[in-house]
């Protein structure tokens, strides 16, 4: 990781990161709901520390945030180059679910995640 970083930092790039969350919804289901996953989760379902997750998007982030602080990159920035939903092929595979997700991907990522809360997401 230490070679994209410093290339990152060089080039005042930032990381280009993919986040899908279908697939981790899919692959356990009884350990990730699905309002946490299509941005829908009224409360916080996660607590870490003293952030508190109400969407898995913002957790998965925030993890890479978290591991860039670690590898000396505390303000390298993040850009997700990709995130999607499937349409079809498996459970919670649907067209209402996707058009869901993506609505809700593009008015939630103006407002930050809550380890860089009021920082708008690059997507």
């Amino acid at each position: 990781m230490s070679p994209i970083i410093n290339i990152s930092r060089t080039d005042d790039a930032p990381l280009l990161a993919n986040v899908y969350l279908y697939f981790r919804c899919t692959d356990n289901p009884q350990s990730i709901d699905l309002n946490c996953a299509l941005f829908t989760s009224p409360e916080v379902v996660v607590q870490d520390g003293q952030y508190g997750y109400q969407n898995l998007f913002d957790a998965l982030l925030d993890a890479l945030y978290a591991a860039l602080e670690k590898a000396g990159a505390p303000n390298l920035n993040i850009a997700v180059s990709e995130s999607g939903w499937s349409s079809e092929g498996g459970n919670a595979a649907a067209v209402g679910n996707a058009g869901t997700f993506y609505r809700n991907l593009i008015n939630h990522v103006k407002q930050g995640t809550p380890r860089r809360s009021g920082r708008a997401i690059e997507t």
